[in-house]
């Protein structure tokens, strides 16, 4: 049996006989874009140039977590700056745009002609939150992760008539009532938020709009006494932070959040 040419020259590099001239010698000095690592007795790294390499794993490595985790952490400021600047205490306070949104507030998609509704749900604190809402607006909730959860409104279940959602929490495994659009959430902590349309106006006027109309409470209460403030002009920011705190931050997500979520 003939063997293949390509086998034959491996069989033949095998056979032959290598000598040190063979092989270059390994450098004593790399240059890097993290320092200049040096190597010695044969390609041996120094003490300091292992430092180097594990400083540059560590700074790789956090700046791919950060990257990976940014959906999470935006949704996670958005959500603390809620509570920090807003002054929300339940899922029950509503914050609205009523004056539009202005140069003080920083969001990374906000844009200044919409009336938006905001409010923070969490699972863990209400247990299955039912959401209502209006006719005539367009809005959507997404989980901690930042994954959208569905769409309110004009392009949601309720196709613009306005209905209730009801968010479950992870593992639940209790009775689900008639009447509600249902969802699963995977995460503890939603955000919620809606555009208004068409006649809720400006100012007063949008705000009463959305005071009477959208409403945020726990299944087991029932509707409860909530509030709607005007969030214009408060200031906020809820842009991630981009230095060490944001490590801090994702701590926070990932020990309230079930381990399941990531």
């Amino acid at each position: 049996m003939s063997l293949p040419l390509s086998e034959m020259n491996i069989f033949e590099t095998a056979g032959k006989k290598q000598t040190a001239k063979d092989f270059k010698p390994a450098p004593d000095k790399i240059t890097t874009n993290f320092g200049t690592l040096e190597f010695v007795g044969g390609a041996f790294p120094t003490e300091e140039s292992v430092q180097k390499i594990y400083d540059e794993l560590d700074l790789q490595r956090a700046t791919q977590a950060y990257m990976d985790f940014y959906p999470a952490l935006s949704l996670h400021t958005i959500l603390k700056a809620q509570v920090r600047d807003f002054g929300f205490k339940t899922a029950s306070d509503i914050g609205v745009m009523a004056d539009f949104m202005k140069p003080s507030e920083n969001y990374l998609t906000g844009n200044n002609i919409t009336a938006y509704a905001v409010a923070t749900i969490d699972l863990k604190v209400d247990g299955p939150t039912v959401v209502q809402i209006p006719e005539g607006v367009l809005g959507n909730a997404n989980d901690a992760v930042f994954k959208y959860l569905t769409d309110f409104g004009f392009i949601g279940p309720d196709e613009g008539q306005g209905g209730k959602y009801l968010f479950l929490p992870p593992g639940y495994n209790g009775e689900i009532p008639d009447g509600y659009f249902v969802f699963k959430s995977p995460s503890y902590r939603i955000w919620a938020m809606m555009r208004g349309f068409g006649g809720v106006g400006t100012g007063e006027q949008v705000l009463n709009w959305f005071k009477e109309r959208l409403q945020v409470y726990p299944l087991a209460t029932g509707p409860r006494e909530h509030t709607a403030t005007n969030v214009s002009g408060l200031g906020t920011n809820t842009l991630p932070s981009e230095d060490g705190s944001a490590f801090d931050l994702l701590n926070e997500i990932i020990q309230y959040e079930p381990t399941e979520l990531f």
